[in-house]
């Protein structure tokens, strides 16, 4: 590839996208992974603590979101740790998920 063909495929991917708007999208991403764990510990210790029940169905559903998101991270970055804790984290939601459903067949 020469210059102007690199040049030109940098613009067919940013063609709808600014710097700015990509910043803010990549941050609220951060915040929403954050608050939704914040909000599943805080619903886990209240099962936990008042229903006197360990809930893993939050957490599945919090660990598959992280884990995708870590593994898209790696098919851009090419980071291999985030490529291993984002397997590690779907393995888990499936681990839990497959706990949930046990439970509720009894």
């Amino acid at each position: 590839m020469d210059k102007n063909e690199i040049l030109e495929k940098s613009r067919k991917e940013n063609e709808n996208m600014d710097e700015l708007e990509k910043f803010a999208l990549m941050k609220a991403g951060k915040c929403a992974v954050a608050v939704a764990g914040f909000l599943c510990m805080a619903v886990f210790f209240t099962e936990l603590f008042v229903f006197d029940t360990l809930s893993l169905d939050l957490w599945a559903i919090y660990l598959s979101i992280s884990g995708v998101n870590l593994t898209v991270k790696y098919i851009y970055r090419k980071k291999t740790h985030e490529l291993v804790f984002g397997i590690i984290e779907l393995l888990i939601a499936v681990a839990f998920l497959v706990i949930h459903f046990m439970r509720l067949a009894g």
